[in-house]
């Protein structure tokens, strides 16, 4: 009788660790893109940085709304509401769509202007690296949506692997410190698989290739290749250069 009564107990007391851990992880996320890129477009008027053009602009907001629509679909599961964050789910997937839309856009038309300069192949590269990411993890979280603990991994995986990479550098003196860039990169992508190792004693198999790749790929990978001939022929041929 007592291992029945306990059964049911310590999943209950996982499933509401699990909405705990993803909601502090989608705030957390959501604090480190306004950190990032308050500079330069939320307090961008403060600070007197440089205008934008309405192409960034508008993929900006696209941006805010994805991480807004995330935190509240992370808050909906939390709160237990999975009625309304499953209605919302295909206005998130359009969402997606926009976002790895404009971001293409953003990226060959950054490219086509020489920004990231000296090296506007570098940039290049980790921009569509990081939208190919992000599009990637998405449309597998929506496909997986009917597996929960699938579901809500990829969906963390797209924002942690494949959005926070162009927040981090543009954090306040991480710059300069590439070391803490990577610390704090490798932290949020890591967090995932090391809260599963601590509650559950595995590591659930979505984290194992997901983040596999996430790794493989990371910034510093990126520009390493994006000074390599290849990349730069590639990158001439995309542009039609």
């Amino acid at each position: 009788m007592a291992t029945q009564i306990t059964a049911p107990f310590k999943a209950r007391r996982q499933t509401l660790n699990d909405r705990r851990f993803f909601l502090i992880m989608a705030i957390a996320s959501a604090v480190a893109v306004f950190v990032g890129f308050g500079r330069t477009y939320y307090l961008k008027s403060y600070f007197g940085t440089p205008q934008l053009s309405p192409l960034i602009h508008i993929h900006g907001a696209v941006f805010t709304l994805w991480m807004i629509f995330f935190v509240v679909q992370t808050a909906l599961i939390a709160s237990n509401r999975p009625g309304i964050h499953r209605r919302l789910g295909y206005a998130g997937a359009a969402l997606a769509i926009a976002m790895v839309v404009l971001g293409t856009i953003a990226a060959f038309k950054a490219r086509l202007l020489g920004h990231g300069a000296p090296s506007p192949d570098a940039l290049f590269l980790v921009s569509l690296g990081d939208i190919f990411t992000f599009g990637v993890f998405v449309a597998a979280g929506f496909l997986w949506r009917r597996n929960r603990e699938a579901h809500q991994r990829l969906m963390l995986l797209a924002v942690v692997a494949g959005l926070l990479s162009a927040a981090i550098p543009r954090i306040p003196d991480f710059r300069a410190h590439p070391p803490a860039m990577l610390f704090l990169g490798l932290s949020f992508i890591l967090a995932g698989p090391i809260y599963d190792l601590v509650t559950r004693r595995r590591i659930h198999p979505v984290y194992i290739w997901g983040c596999s790749i996430a790794i493989l790929t990371l910034a510093p990978i990126r520009i390493a290749l994006s000074f390599t001939p290849a990349w730069h022929s590639i990158a001439k041929w995309l542009i039609g250069a």
